[in-house]
C-alpha cells in the first residue's frame, strides 16, 4: 500500500516492498514515508559493490554498502533541499564554509534543519553471506545510515503495522526447525501480515518471496498466499478450548 497521511485516499497493491539486489543472493523488505529515495538507496548500493568488484559479497560487505549509500543518498537530498539556494553544493560544503557565508544565524537555524531531516526509510536487508557458508543474514538500516544486526532473531518487520506483526511472530514459538522447505516460516509471516492490516497505512494486498541459500529465488503464488489467508481467518472465528469452556462450566456448577 502507498498511503498519503490520510489526506487522500491510500493505494493498496500500488507498488512491491520487496526487491532483489543486482548482487546475487541478496534482497530488501522496505517502508518508507518517501518511496523516492528507495531504489536511488539500492542503486548506490549496488555501485559500491560493483565498483569494488564484490559479486559475492559478505554480509559486512553489503551491510556497509547499505549504510554508505543511505547517508549518501540523504547527503544528496539535504544538499538539494536546503544548500544549493545558498551556492553550497555539499553537507562538507556547509560544514566548512558555511558559517562564513551565511553568517551564524542562519547557518545554525540550517544546521537545526539538516539535524532533523530524515529520509523516512527503513530498509531490512536479508540474503546469505557465500564467504561464510551460506549463512542466512538480516540487519536494519534507518536514518542516517545506522544498521542493526538480527540474526538472533529468526524474523523481523518493518512499517506501521511492525508492532502488530511482531506481536503475531511472539505470540508462540517460532520454529522453523521442525518442518522442511521453511512451510512454518511462510504461514508465520503471513500469519504477521493479515495481523497488521489494522493498522491505517498497511494493506491487504500481500506479495511474498522465497529465497535459498543455493542461489534460487522465486515469488509464493497469490493462489497459496489466499489459502493462507482463509486457513488464518478461519483459525481466527475457533472458539475457545473445549477444556477451557468445561473449566468455566465446573467452577460455576460448584455450590456455594
Amino acid at each position: 500500500m502507498l498511503s498519503f497521511d490520510d489526506q487522500v485516499p491510500a493505494l493498496d497493491n500500488a507498488v512491491s516492498k520487496d526487491i532483489l539486489f543486482r548482487v546475487p543472493n541478496w534482497a530488501v523488505a522496505y517502508a518508507a514515508d518517501d518511496t523516492s529515495h528507495v531504489i536511488p538507496i539500492l542503486r548506490e548500493a549496488t555501485n559500491i559493490l560493483l565498483r569494488k568488484e564484490l559479486t559475492q559479497p559478505s554480509a559486512s560487505d553489503v551491510e556497509a554498502a547499505m549504510c554508505d549509500a543511505y547517508s549518501r543518498i540523504l547527503s544528496g537530498h539535504v544538499a538539494r533541499e536546503y544548500l544549493t539556494k545558498f551556492g553550497l553544493g555539499s553537507v562538507d560544503d556547509f560544514k566548512i564554509a558555511g558559517a562564513s557565508a551565511l553568517g551564524r544565524r542562519l547557518f545554525w537555524s540550517l544546521s537545526r534543519k539538516i539535524d532533523k531531516t530524515s529520509l523516512g526509510v527503513d530498509l531490512l536487508v536479508y540474503g546469505f553471506d557465500y564467504t561464510n557458508n551460506r549463512r542466512p543474514n538480516l540487519f536494519h538500516i534507518t536514518n542516517p545510515g545506522n544498521s542493526s544486526e538480527l540474526n538472533h532473531l529468526s524474523a523481523f518487520a518493518v512499517g506501521a503495522g511492525t508492532r502488530m506483526a511482531m506481536a503475531s511472530l511472539h505470540l508462540r514459538p517460532l520454529d522453523i526447525s521442525t518442518v522442511p522447505n521453511g512451510s512454518t516460516l511462510v504461514y508465520r509471516l503471513c500469519e504477521a501480515k493479515f495481523s497488521s492490516e489494522t493498522a491505517s497505512s498497511v494493506g491487504k494486498a500481500t506479495s511474498g518471496y522465497w529465497m535459498t541459500n543455493d542461489g534460487h529465488s522465486g515469488p509464493i503464488l497469490e493462489m497459496t498466499l489466499n489459502k493462507y489467508r482463509n486457513i488464518w481467518e478461519t483459525w481466527r472465528r475457533q472458539p475457545p478450548p473445549e477444556e477451557a469452556l468445561n473449566l468455566m462450566t465446573e467452577f460455576h456448577s460448584r455450590p456455594p
